[in-house]
């Protein structure tokens, strides 16, 4: 019940990271002082200076794992064009060497750049004492999670709601619940 609810959460606070729902000025340090809080009180519910230690950890590593873009592999997942803006200079070297439709393309870059931002979230789950290391390496993988999430995403948007650009606000959501849900399941 608790992994439904941080998942929940987390698409919550994923639109809002997103500027969807609220608009100022600190909207990614909420997100990333909310992450860190949430997967504290999750993984390590004591109470001492080592917990300040973890919450630390895990806000700077959810602050790392965002920091780089991704925006132009979502606008061509939805326009289903090649992206023409540098994001991460070497998932486009990656992908520039393939031959694929622009959408897959574009999905594969944007799960390149989830495995980016989770595997620094994973760094920070080896501060936990008795989480196993497999654990911390599939932390990581979560994130490859984030180009299907958008993809599917951009499809409801399309044929349900007759407007793809609406997967954005939809991926939002979705990737932020399957992220946060993903990471409550493997540890709590």
């Amino acid at each position: 019940m608790i992994e439904l609810l941080v998942a929940l959460l987390g698409g919550l606070v994923n639109r809002v990271r997103g500027g969807g729902i609220l608009r100022f000025r600190f909207v990614k340090a909420f997100y990333d002082c909310t992450f860190a809080c949430t997967f504290t009180l999750l993984t390590y519910p004591h109470w001492c200076l080592y917990t300040v230690i973890v919450v630390l950890g895990y806000f700077l590593t959810s602050w790392l794992g965002r920091s780089f873009g991704w925006g132009a592999y979502i606008g061509g997942i939805l326009r289903k064009e090649i992206v023409k803006e540098e994001e991460v200079q070497w998932i486009d070297e990656v992908i520039s060497g393939l031959h694929m439709a622009p959408v897959y393309l574009n999905t594969l870059a944007l799960s390149l750049r989830g495995l980016m931002w989770t595997s620094s979230v994973a760094c920070a789950t080896l501060l936990l004492p008795d989480l196993s290391y497999l654990t911390s390496l599939i932390v990581a993988t979560v994130g490859l999670t984030m180009g299907p999430s958008y993809l599917a995403s951009a499809y409801i948007g399309d044929k349900i709601y007759n407007n793809r650009d609406l997967g954005w606000s939809i991926g939002e959501y979705v990737f932020g619940a399957v992220l946060w849900g993903s990471l409550a399941l493997l540890l709590v």
